[in-house]
């Protein structure tokens, strides 16, 4: 069973900027916006703003544990 968590912020205050402390070889992202990450890293990263792609991506996962950076954008549908 998979537990949920959602993070909200303005802007640069360092939502994108946790994942850095995250496990990079459990962790995956799926970036939303396209937009790099505010540090160098090694994550599996899918750029994707279409959400029936996503839900099959994280259904098919071989990561322990999936970011969507940023949720808010693909909740509002710019």
């Amino acid at each position: 069973m998979a537990t949920g968590i959602l993070l909200f912020g303005n802007s640069g205050t360092g939502k994108s900027a946790s994942i850095r402390n995250c496990e990079p070889g459990r962790w995956g992202i799926i970036n939303v916006m396209g937009k790099p990450l505010p540090f160098k890293n090694n994550f599996k990263t899918i750029v994707c703003d279409d959400s029936e792609t996503i839900i099959s991506t994280i259904a098919t996962a071989h990561s322990q544990s999936i970011v969507i950076d940023d949720a808010g954008y693909l909740i509002s549908g710019y």
